[in-house]
């Protein structure tokens, strides 16, 4: 996928050594109209984000592509930002604490495009590599908690009153519920965030070759001051408090280890970005490039089942209908847009 003008991409989740952290609700706090595929991997939900994506953009709307961390080469959905309409696969997002009933919502489930003879065939089969998936992601979140124990950050800046909850899947740890949620602090912050004038994200993944680096192309169209200052962890808190407190349109670029921290401020109205260090060299963001052995060992036993289940998915699907219903989509989209 090319970097072109009105477009980004970005997570919105990631693992990390504190457990899974989600951001999809607070992305979706101003949401007008969700459109939530349901089905399994490998039956060309991804594909259709892309494609109703392109049609988007050509017809010279903005909008932000949402990778999934499961699969970081791969599209999980997409947001209009400034119309506030999004497409999402939630098989790849933790959307169980996520109050829909606000606002536009239409469920599509692309199951019903399965050949259901071959899906009861494979059900105990697709059951099981669900449940080996699950199992993994949870050996992987405690594998970080031990290989960056002993890492520290600066104190002068904390974020963890941001997340106020830390979404998680079923079988990891509990959801943890901040303590600072009733200061006025927090709510003068969540009022930013319901303005609109701070949104929060990650740009960088796990990946088995190493960190997948979203930084370059993101910043791509931006003027970039890069901090090599001993502490940009302090100045960045600086700026992102001066910004906070003024309602200053920005996107907050959250470490991907370490949700305490962040890696970098961008200001989209002044075309303006504020980094740690340079965006192309992980080591100043705080990241190696590459992993431990057994988060490499965890990581292909991962992408092996997601191929597995990929190939199964594959083989039930109907792709004639998933073109069908890719056009009704893209419609229904066009006609909220006039």
């Amino acid at each position: 996928m090319g970097n072109m003008v009105g477009v980004r991409h970005y997570f919105i989740e990631a693992f990390t050594p504190n457990g899974y952290i989600s951001l999809l609700p607070k992305l979706l706090a101003k949401r007008k109209h969700t459109y939530l595929l349901q089905g399994g991997p490998g039956t060309g939900k991804s594909t259709m984000i892309k494609l109703i994506g392109i049609q988007l953009l050509d017809r010279g709307y903005d909008l932000d592509y949402i990778r999934s961390i499961r699969d970081p080469d791969s599209v999980a959905g997409f947001l209009l930002p400034k119309q506030q309409i999004c497409l999402l696969d939630v098989k790849e997002f933790a959307t169980d604490d996520i109050n829909f009933a606000e606002g536009d919502v239409r469920l599509i489930d692309t199951n019903r495009f399965c050949d259901r003879i071959k899906a009861g065939k494979y059900k105990n089969e697709i059951a099981k590599i669900e449940f080996e998936l699950e199992a993994l992601e949870t050996k992987l979140l405690y594998q970080l908690s031990i290989e960056y124990k002993d890492e520290t950050i600066s104190k002068d800046f904390k974020l963890e009153h941001i997340f106020n909850k830390a979404i998680t899947r079923e079988g990891m740890s509990e959801s943890t519920v901040n303590k600072a949620g009733q200061t006025g602090e927090l709510e003068r912050i969540l009022l930013a965030i319901k303005k609109e004038a701070i949104s929060f994200l990650f740009l960088h993944a796990l990946q088995i070759e190493g960190w997948l680096n979203l930084a370059p192309r993101y910043l791509k169209q931006y003027d970039c001051i890069c901090l090599e200052t001993e502490d940009p962890n302090r100045i960045l808190g600086d700026i992102f408090k001066e910004t906070r407190s003024m309602g200053q349109a920005a996107d907050i670029v959250v470490h991907p280890l370490f949700t305490d921290s962040l890696i970098g401020i961008v200001f989209p109205e002044k075309n303006l970005a504020i980094w740690r260090g340079d965006p192309n060299g992980l080591e100043e963001q705080g990241l190696t490039d590459e992993h431990g052995r057994e988060i490499v060992k965890t990581l292909e036993a991962y992408r092996k089942k997601r191929i597995e289940l990929k190939n199964l998915m594959n083989k039930c699907a109907n792709f004639e209908g998933m073109d069908k219903l890719r056009t009704d989509i893209l419609n229904s989209i066009l006609a909220q847009l006039i």
